[in-house]
C-alpha cells in the first residue's frame, strides 16, 4: 500500500512539475562602438525576471509576469542576462555582400549577427552558460528562448547558429533568435512589449498574426491589435494579452463547451486566462467559436502603441484548427455588425488595430446568431444553432444568455 501511495504521489508531482513549464533562456545585451545600453545588467534582469510588481519605464509587469499571467501560472520563464561588446559600429552588420569575417560564410547579416553573438559570448564565457533549457525540454531540441537586445529592428525568427554552445555538461543548439529593439536602453526607456512578442515565437512557436501586405487571409488569422502577436499590439512599452485562438493552443486554460441544448446565463470574467467558452461544430470537432470578454486591464491597455483606443466588450472568435500547424489555427474575430472590419485595409486608421467600436459585442449589439450576423456561420456557410442574447455592457464581468 505504501508503495502504491508513493507511486501515486510521485506521478502527481511529476505531472505538476511538467505542467509548470519552467523555461530558462539566454538574453544577450549587445553593445557597439556607436551605441551602448545605458541600462544596467541588473535593470534588464529585473525587466526579464522580476516575479511581481515590475513597473519601471511605463511597463506594467516583467516578462516573467507576462508569461505567468498568460498561462494562469503554468509557465515560469526566466533568462540569464549577459553583455557583450562589438568593437564595430552597428552598420557593420548591415553589409550585403562578401563573407562574414568571423565565420567565412557567405554574408547574410541576420545569420552573421547570430553567429557573431555566439562567438562573443563563448569568448567571454568559455565554460558556457549553465541551466539553459531546451524547447519543450526535449534532449534533441535547441534552446527554448534566446533573445538579443539590439538597437535596430530586425526579426531573425528561425535563424539558427550551428556554432556549438555549452550549457552544463552538454552542448545546446542556438536557434530561433529573437532580435529585440527595446528602446534607447536608458534606465527609464526599455520595454517588455517587444521581448514578449519575440520570445513567444521561440517558446510557443506562435506566428505573426497581424494584417500585413501580401498575407493570404484565407489561410491565416488576423488579430489586429487584439493579440501581442498581432499588429500595433500593446501599449507603448507593455504587451497585450494573447488572443483566445492562440491561448487555446497552449492548453493552459479550462475550456467550457456550450451545448446547442443549453438554455442558461453565463458570466465571464474579462480577460480571464483560466477559462474560455467554446461552441463546437457538431460535424467538425476542429471548428468552433470561442467566447471571451475584453476590458481595459493590466495586459489590455486603453490605447494601442499607435495611440488608437482599444475596443471593449464580448469577443467571439471563429477558429479552425490546422493539424499541420497546431500553433497557427485559422481564425476570425466576429464583428458585432457582421462586417469583416478586421481585414479591411481601406480604413484609415485600419480597424484591424481595434480602434472601432463596431468590432465587439455588448455596447450597441446585444444579441447575435448566424441568421442576423453572416460572420457567425461555419466555414461551409451553414448557420450554427448558437444563439446569444441579453449581452451586458462591457465591464470586469460580462453576462449573456445562450439558447434563448
Amino acid at each position: 500500500m505504501k508503495q502504491h501511495i508513493f507511486l501515486i504521489l510521485f506521478l502527481f508531482l511529476s505531472i505538476g512539475l511538467y505542467a509548470q513549464g519552467k523555461i530558462h533562456g539566454l538574453t544577450v545585451i549587445a553593445d557597439f562602438n556607436d551605441f551602448q545600453y545605458k541600462a544596467s545588467d541588473a535593470t534588464i534582469d529585473s525587466l526579464l525576471n522580476q516575479k511581481s510588481g515590475y513597473n519601471k519605464a511605463g511597463n506594467v509587469g516583467s516578462l516573467n509576469e507576462f508569461f505567468k499571467d498568460q498561462t494562469d501560472g503554468k509557465y515560469d520563464v526566466t533568462h540569464t542576462v549577459v553583455r557583450i561588446r562589438f568593437h564595430k559600429n552597428r552598420s557593420y552588420f548591415k553589409n550585403s555582400s562578401g563573407r562574414n569575417p568571423d565565420t567565412n560564410e557567405p554574408w547574410d547579416w541576420g545569420q552573421a549577427f547570430a553567429d557573431s553573438v555566439i562567438l562573443k559570448v563563448k569568448e567571454k564565457y568559455p565554460d558556457g552558460i549553465p541551466g539553459l533549457t531546451r524547447y519543450k525540454e526535449l534532449s534533441n531540441n535547441g534552446i527554448g528562448s534566446w533573445l538579443v537586445l539590439v538597437p535596430f529592428g530586425y526579426s531573425a525568427y528561425g535563424v539558427k547558429s550551428v556554432i556549438p554552445f555549452k550549457s552544463g555538461d552538454s552542448y545546446i543548439p542556438m536557434n530561433h533568435i529573437g532580435l529585440c529593439d527595446i528602446g534607447q536602453g536608458t534606465e527609464t526607456s526599455h520595454m517588455t512589449r517587444i521581448l514578449a512578442h519575440e520570445s513567444s515565437h521561440a517558446i510557443f512557436r506562435f506566428p505573426d498574426i497581424g494584417n500585413q501586405a501580401g498575407d493570404d487571409l484565407s489561410k491565416k488569422g488576423n488579430a489586429g491589435s487584439f493579440c501581442i502577436m498581432g499588429w500595433n499590439a500593446g501599449s507603448e512599452n507593455s504587451p497585450i494579452d494573447y488572443c483566445a485562438p492562440l491561448l487555446l493552443t497552449l492548453k493552459t486554460a479550462e475550456v467550457v463547451d456550450i451545448s446547442a441544448d443549453d438554455k442558461k446565463k453565463i458570466s465571464i470574467r474579462s480577460n480571464a486566462r483560466d477559462t474560455l467558452y467554446r461552441f463546437v461544430n457538431p460535424k467538425n470537432s476542429k471548428e468552433y467559436f470561442v467566447i471571451q470578454s475584453l476590458n481595459h486591464s493590466k495586459w489590455y491597455p486603453s490605447y494601442n502603441v499607435a495611440g488608437h483606443p482599444m475596443d471593449i466588450g464580448l469577443a467571439i472568435w471563429h477558429v479552425v484548427e490546422d493539424s499541420n500547424a497546431p500553433m497557427h489555427p485559422w481564425f476570425r474575430l466576429v464583428a458585432a455588425d457582421g462586417v469583416d472590419l478586421m481585414n479591411d485595409r481601406s480604413t484609415k486608421p485600419p480597424v484591424a488595430t481595434g480602434n472601432d467600436n463596431r468590432v465587439l459585442l455588448g455596447k450597441n449589439v446585444k444579441s447575435v446568431n448566424g441568421k442576423i450576423n453572416p460572420m457567425l456561420r461555419w466555414r461551409d456557410g451553414t448557420v450554427p444553432s448558437l444563439k446569444i442574447s441579453d449581452i451586458s455592457v462591457p465591464g470586469a464581468i460580462m453576462n449573456f444568455n445562450v439558447g434563448y
